[in-house]
């Protein structure tokens, strides 16, 4: 078996883990909830809605992948298992029918807010490793930025 080396020290790397795993698990859900909201929007604006949505679910998923790795990167497990997601989100559910424009962007707005709220609390914790707090750093930007586009969309 390979012997990985890991340059964090095993106590930081289990307090990262404990701060980027809710993030994890708040991304993947914004990504699933984002697209069954984009399959689902009607109404007016349906198509820039519709677009914008694919926007945000592509950069949520790269930001989910990058703090995925970076806690294998630290030499921890991250968990990103449908299980752990249905446990770990602070989301309420969409309804499964089809849902007006409007109630998109409110939905998605509080979505965004609650997670980058979520994820600014974190960011002083994480200061034991500047690298994984750079990743919270730059989420909540990500999800702000999509917050202020979602919000004048209203």
């Amino acid at each position: 078996m390979s012997k990985i080396e890991y340059s964090v020290d095993s106590e930081v790397a289990k307090k990262i883990h404990d701060l980027l795993q809710p993030t994890l698990v708040e991304l993947i859900d914004i990504a699933l909830t984002g697209k069954q909201l984009h399959w689902t929007i009607i109404g007016q604006r349906f198509k820039d809605v519709h677009e914008h949505l694919d926007e945000i679910i592509d950069s949520v998923r790269v930001h989910s992948d990058d703090i995925a790795e970076y806690i294998t990167t630290v030499g921890q497990i991250p968990d990103g298992t449908a299980g752990t997601v249905a446990k770990g989100r602070p989301f309420e559910d969409v309804p499964i029918e089809s849902i007006d424009v409007e109630d998109v962007l409110n939905y998605t707005a509080q979505m965004l807010k609650t997670a980058s709220q979520n994820i600014r609390g974190r960011i002083d914790a994480a200061d034991i490793d500047p690298v994984g707090q750079d990743h919270l750093i730059q989420t909540a930007a990500t999800l702000d930025k999509h917050l202020w586009m979602i919000s004048a969309s209203r």
